[in-house]
């Protein structure tokens, strides 16, 4: 018996071969490309320039006295912000002093003060301007908190931990607490507060601000309280009704009283 066997022999590949049968497309693409290149260039280039701007910003001097920012002061300060107010609804400054980190509050029924580290904090300041609340070293009675000012008319606290005699009147050892009140506005400003509590509490508040004349070189702020305060407890309660007004003006184009 006869077998016939057939091998079968692969071509080897031959890339001459196949470079030759491709150079023709290729031509045509490179010639297709020159062709979308020379149209690209007769569109018209829209160049885009850039704007830079500057954001700068004064130190608060208030808190020690010195033209430094709160990072290069070298003391310990705690500042309570105008929206940490609004957002913890406090409009008391034991409230706002108690959110702060290193200060105590040392309360005996209507009467409080304030103390850090181991020392009475008897002295307060309004825009810098240094004042004493009820004595010094803790030897005199608690401050009432009933006459305190209310916050309404500050837009932050500034707390001081540490001597502050550098800077800061008669160097009370505990610390310093720096009330910032607001300022008029170039732009027309009102907001408005109402509160009620579970206890009966009522509370309400008018702040409008804004330029006395075309060129804003004249500006007012009128701020007005009015407070009726119960409690849980009996035959407990008070009132209080705050009026506060400012002007600001222009000396000059760079002066401002």
């Amino acid at each position: 018996m006869h077998y016939l066997t057939h091998h079968l022999f692969r071509q080897p590949f031959k890339p001459s071969a196949l470079a030759l049968v491709l150079l023709p497309a290729m031509a045509c693409a490179n010639v297709n490309d020159d062709d979308v290149a020379q149209d690209d260039t007769s569109t018209p280039t829209v160049m885009l320039g850039h704007e830079t701007i500057l954001i700068s910003r004064q130190p608060k001097s208030t808190t020690t006295g010195i033209a430094l920012s709160q990072k290069d002061t070298p003391q310990s300060v705690a500042t309570v912000s105008k929206q940490e107010l609004q957002e913890r609804n406090i409009s008391d400054l034991t409230e706002a002093v108690k959110t702060t980190i290193g200060v105590n509050v040392v309360k005996d029924q209507s009467r409080v003060r304030f103390q850090s580290r181991g020392f009475y904090m008897d002295q307060l300041s309004e825009d810098g301007m240094s004042q004493n609340l009820g004595g010094r070293s803790g030897y005199s009675d608690k401050i009432d908190v009933s006459t305190m000012t209310d916050l309404a008319i500050y837009d932050r606290i500034e707390v001081v931990r540490g001597a502050t005699g550098l800077t800061q009147a008669n160097s009370e050892p505990g610390g310093t607490i720096n009330l910032v009140r607001k300022r008029p506005t170039h732009d027309f400003h009102h907001a408005g507060e109402l509160s009620v509590n579970s206890w009966g509490s009522v509370r309400g508040m008018l702040d409008v601000s804004g330029g006395l004349n075309t060129s804003d070189s004249v500006r007012g702020r009128a701020i007005v309280v009015h407070e009726d305060n119960q409690s849980f407890k009996d035959r407990v309660e008070g009132k209080k009704t705050l009026g506060s007004g400012s002007v600001e003006f222009d000396i000059g184009d760079n002066a401002t009283p």
